[in-house]
């Protein structure tokens, strides 16, 4: 996808680049600029104007596609944590973890191996204590009310162990004696809610690795919970199934399920939350919708007869992080500045570009660029 610019203004780093001030540009210039960018929409027949930035509220991070959503005084907060720590001997596996997460909401966390998002989630479940900090949930505390809360949620912590011998309906049988109260209507439910409607009466031992990940997310859903929390939910699922197993999780928020994501998969989150938040060595380094993590790594594909000398014209702007020349193309990487502006200074140089695009935002280079940022602290 790609965003054409059509409106024309004076960047401040431009500008005093040139010497010049925003108030005394020639009107010749002010018209070449504005004959440019309308010739960029022109020729870019998938374009769409870029919109205002609104400010951030809890119906900006809404999915459009969920509904409205609730209004903000009526967001009740389904996990918070305070300042949430674990230390094993002299290592922090969590560090001062702070996380507030609303009902209904799908909050994704995003983390490589050995980040610390399983052992955070073990403490949201009460299967490890923290060392020093607090997990609330539902605005009670965990660590004297684990009796009623923890019946409200439903988890995959890596691979659950399942009989093999046993189909997977008599599985989920067994589970939901274990848990109670769980009919047979509620198991064939589940069955059909995770695609297994007409598999559920074969051993177990003979399903695929797709099919034992289904059963498992089965297994977290099997209580209907009001709190979900998966981790790495997406293991061993082919496409189709992780495309269900979406599908699935947006049903579910829009019913009011909250739901915690852990991945290692970048675009696996980002297709399904509203925020995410990323973990490196036990920190929370940032957190937001997708959008606003990748606003550091915005790009530019300025499409001209003369790339080379766009670059070097371009490439001592203090606002532009890096610059290349790529299939003939002009890449620009900067969070600063926007197509508008790139229009209006090559304009004024008497430089005509094809076409400026908004090249879709990297999610994997803004992870990159956060954790080596977080690595130099």
């Amino acid at each position: 996808m790609s965003i054409v610019v059509t409106m024309c203004f004076i960047p401040e780093q431009f500008a005093a680049l040139e010497g010049r001030k925003a108030g005394k540009m020639r009107p010749a210039d002010t018209q070449r600029a504005q004959t440019t960018a309308q010739r960029a929409w022109n020729n870019q027949q998938t374009g769409r104007p870029v919109q205002s930035t609104e400010p951030l509220t809890y119906r900006n991070i809404w999915p459009a596609a969920w509904g409205t959503g609730p209004s903000s005084a009526q967001i009740e907060i389904v996990v918070q944590t305070r300042a949430l720590t674990r230390v094993y001997g002299k290592q922090a596996a969590v560090q001062d973890f702070n996380l507030t997460v609303g009902r209904g909401q799908v909050f994704g966390l995003l983390g490589p191996r050995g980040a610390g998002k399983t052992t955070l989630l073990r403490m949201l479940l009460k299967l490890i204590r923290p060392t020093s900090g607090e997990v609330l949930l539902f605005g009670q505390p965990l660590a004297t009310q684990a009796e009623r809360l923890l019946p409200r949620i439903g988890a995959l912590i890596e691979r659950p162990s399942f009989q093999p011998y046993l189909n997977g309906y008599d599985n989920l049988l067994t589970l939901g004696a274990c848990t109670g109260g769980v009919t047979s209507r509620r198991i064939e439910e589940t069955l059909q809610a995770v695609g297994l409607a007409g598999r559920g009466r074969e051993r177990y031992s003979t399903y695929t690795p797709s099919m034992r990940q289904r059963l498992a997310i089965g297994a977290a859903l099997l209580t209907d919970p009001e709190l979900i929390i998966l981790d790495e939910p997406c293991n061993d699922l082919d496409p189709a199934s992780i495309a269900d197993l979406r599908n699935l999780l947006r049903r579910l928020a829009s019913l009011g399920k909250t739901i915690i994501l852990a991945s290692r998969t970048l675009d696996e989150l980002r297709e399904i939350c509203a925020r995410i938040g990323i973990i490196r060595w036990g920190r929370l380094i940032a957190e937001g919708t997708a959008e606003e993590i990748l606003h550091p790594t915005v790009r530019w594909a300025v499409e001209i007869s003369n790339p080379e000398k766009v670059r070097q014209l371009l490439q001592d702007i203090e606002a532009i992080e890096a610059i290349k020349v790529e299939a003939g193309r002009v890449i620009i990487d900067s969070p600063g500045i926007r197509g508008q502006n790139i229009i209006y200074f090559l304009a004024c140089h008497d430089l005509w570009p094809d076409s400026v695009q908004k090249l879709e935002s990297d999610l994997e280079q803004a992870y990159i660029q956060l954790t080596r940022r977080e690595g130099r602290r």
